[in-house]
């Protein structure tokens, strides 16, 4: 739900409960699939095909039977009453306006009422539009979390552009044949694109002093947000930005967050290209095969749990096939994670035996910029019978600057990795677990000090709500089980 900012994860037993704290259920979203019903017409009239319903599984829902009245021109469902097992109607669904759009009757303005205490929510729908050319991607299960790189890399942003800029054009290229610049394009710009964005301001403190820092404060910033997309041809072009000032620098920012250009090619392969915040696996802030650039620095300093995932320039390629589904992605520029340097943090040192807040802030050398030295990351996932399976595997940098040069300068050791997950419904619930083994390139068997051993990671968790807007996680996540000689 894009317009709340709200990545929400429903079971089947979510379906007959309230839709965002509104009186409409997720299954009146939805739609509610015709097998799960018997169906019986009731009544032919001059206005309505009239006709009753009664759940093939009575215990899987709270009605006993309803009754729905469709329109006999346009076939639309009109209204729809809920009724218990005594026969009393306590829930009503009601269509008062609805237009013929692109061709289709379509409804525009329903009410969903609670008889028996008199609340009613009502929807509208608006600026709809179809065959607008949704990507496959918009189907699958991603977490539209996104964030800015704060402080904490040595290197620039957006460095990769330079060895993908070509292929940001290739698909105005490819779909010139659609005349993007001709009278309609222009006549039609204002539907295909949607500007939007919001200002905040946050404020972090900490409760205990920190005496090897000079403020108390951990953020202190005025933000703006401008986000938009704009559709020319079959490509879409994603922008979203952010500027505002940082008390805690004293410094004027200004963030890229996406630059990207969308297009499907062959009609089973999506392809997105430039700027992006990317995403996978089950943990709950716990990441072991999501392997893209987090900014804890953002986490630890109060910004919203969007920020803790940093944008990284990329190309991201997802194909789907009955067989399995598979995700590429490819960082031509390795993107760190930002890592605490002692500017708003302090942070333990192994060398020093305790906390430090270096001054110059602490920085590490990252790869030389070359193809070579990228990031390739790979999912092969699949859902059967309600079942989410993924297979990963990732060659590229250990996040964190810990390894040592020998001249005992930190720095980013090269790492591949291989693991798996499941998420399934258990219960009331959903119940993941996950699995990643890391191996340390330069240190295969453990015998180099400077660099990290190869890594055991795995993690569980379950995940319900217990009642409408109230979610409840358990997350374990056992310690680090790393090889060495």
């Amino acid at each position: 739900m894009p317009g709340l900012d709200l990545v929400k994860r429903i079971s089947a037993g979510d379906k007959r409960t309230s839709f965002v704290g509104a009186h409409y259920y997720y299954e009146d979203v939805s739609g509610r699939r015709p097998t799960d019903d018997a169906h019986e017409v009731q009544e032919v009239n001059d206005e309505y095909y009239v006709l009753r319903h009664e759940p093939l599984d009575p215990q899987s829902v709270e009605f006993a039977s309803y009754t729905t009245w469709i329109d006999r021109e346009t076939y639309l469902p009109m209204k729809i009453e809920y009724s218990d097992t005594a026969g009393n109607v306590y829930r009503r669904i009601e269509v008062f306006e609805t237009d013929v759009i692109d061709g289709i009757p379509t409804v525009t303005v329903s009410r969903v009422t609670d008889v028996q205490s008199g609340g009613q929510t009502d929807m509208q729908f608006r600026h709809i539009a179809y065959d607008v050319g949704i990507f496959l991607r918009t189907f699958s299960r991603s977490d539209p979390s996104e964030t800015r790189r704060a402080n904490g890399s040595s290197r620039p942003q957006g460095n990769g552009v330079k060895y993908f800029l070509p292929l940001l054009l290739m698909p105005l290229l490819t779909h010139g044949q659609d005349d993007i610049w001709d009278d309609e394009a222009w006549e039609t710009e204002e539907e295909a694109s949607n500007w939007s964005g919001f200002i905040e301001t946050g404020l972090g403190t900490r409760f205990d002093e920190d005496s090897l820092l000079s403020t108390r404060n951990t953020l202190q910033e005025l933000r703006w947000r401008v986000e938009t997309e704009w559709q020319p041809g079959k490509a879409t072009i994603g922008f979203k930005g952010d500027a505002g000032y940082d008390g805690i620098e004293d410094t004027i920012f200004g963030d890229i967050r996406e630059l990207t250009v969308a297009f499907t090619v062959g009609g089973s392969t999506d392809v997105k290209i430039g700027r992006q915040v990317q995403t996978w696996g089950t943990g709950d802030l716990v990441f072991l095969n999501d392997l893209f650039p987090k900014d804890f620095v953002s986490f630890f300093a109060g910004r919203d749990n969007e920020y803790l995932k940093a944008p990284g320039d990329a190309v991201r390629l997802t194909h789907y096939s009955e067989a399995a589904n598979v995700d590429l992605a490819w960082t031509p520029v390795f993107e760190p994670d930002v890592y605490l340097t002692g500017e708003r943090f302090s942070f333990f040192s192994p060398v020093a035996g305790g906390n430090v807040a270096p001054k110059p802030p602490f920085s590490a050398v990252t790869p030389r910029e070359s193809l070579g030295n990228g990031e390739f990351a790979v999912r092969i996932f699949r859902n059967i019978e309600g079942r989410e399976y993924a297979l990963y595997a990732y060659r590229g940098y250990f996040k964190q600057p810990s390894a040592l040069t020998e001249a005992l300068v930190p720095t980013f050791a090269p790492m591949s990795a291989i693991g798996a997950s499941l998420r399934r419904q258990f219960g009331p619930g959903l119940f993941n677990v996950e699995t990643s083994w890391y191996m340390s390139r330069d240190d295969s068997d453990g015998s180099n000090p400077r660099i990290p051993n190869d890594q055991f990671r795995f993690l569980s968790g379950y995940e319900w709500e217990p009642w409408p807007n109230f979610n409840v996680g358990l997350q374990y996540v056992p310690g680090i089980n790393a090889r060495s000689r």
